[in-house]
C-alpha cells in the first residue's frame, strides 16, 4: 500500500471516527446543524463547493481501485464526496424538496444509521492505515 493511502486511509477514518462520535454525543445539534444547513443556501453552498474540492482532490490524488479495501475505499469516497456535492450544487432547491429533506433529517433514525455508517468507514480505514503504516 502507497503512503499516500496509509495517509489518507489515517486522515479520512480518524476524522470520521472523530464526527460520528460526536455527532451521537451532540444529537441535538446536529440534527439542528443538519436542517440549518438545508434552509440556508449560502452555507449549503459554500458547504458543498468545498465537498466538491475535496472530492476532487481526492479523486485526481488517490484514484485507485486495486490494493486491498483500504485503498478502494479511500477511493469510492472520494467519489462520493465528489459526486454528493455536484448533485448538491446542481439541485433546484424549492421549498417543498427543503421541507421534505428537513423532515428526514430530524429524525432520530436518520442520524443514528448516519453515525453509525460513518463510525464502520472511519474504524476500517483507520485501523487499515495504522496496520498498513506499521
Amino acid at each position: 500500500m502507497s503512503s499516500r493511502t496509509v495517509f489518507l486511509a489515517k486522515l479520512i477514518g480518524l476524522s470520521i471516527l472523530l464526527i460520528a462520535l460526536t455527532m451521537i454525543a451532540n444529537r441535538a445539534a446536529t440534527a439542528a446543524a443538519f436542517v440549518q444547513l438545508v434552509h440556508d443556501p449560502a452555507a449549503l453552498w459554500l458547504a458543498a463547493m468545498l465537498g466538491l474540492v475535496a472530492g476532487l482532490a481526492l479523486v485526481l490524488g488517490h484514484n485507485v481501485w486495486s490494493g486491498g479495501v483500504t485503498a478502494v475505499l479511500v477511493t469510492v469516497i472520494g467519489w462520493i464526496t465528489l459526486v454528493k456535492s455536484a448533485v448538491i450544487l446542481a439541485l433546484p432547491w424549492s421549498p417543498e424538496m427543503v421541507e421534505a429533506l428537513s423532515g428526514w433529517l430530524r429524525s432520530p433514525a436518520f442520524l443514528y444509521f448516519d453515525a453509525a455508517v460513518l463510525f464502520a468507514l472511519g474504524l476500517i480505514l483507520t485501523v487499515g492505515g495504522f496496520r498498513a503504516g506499521r
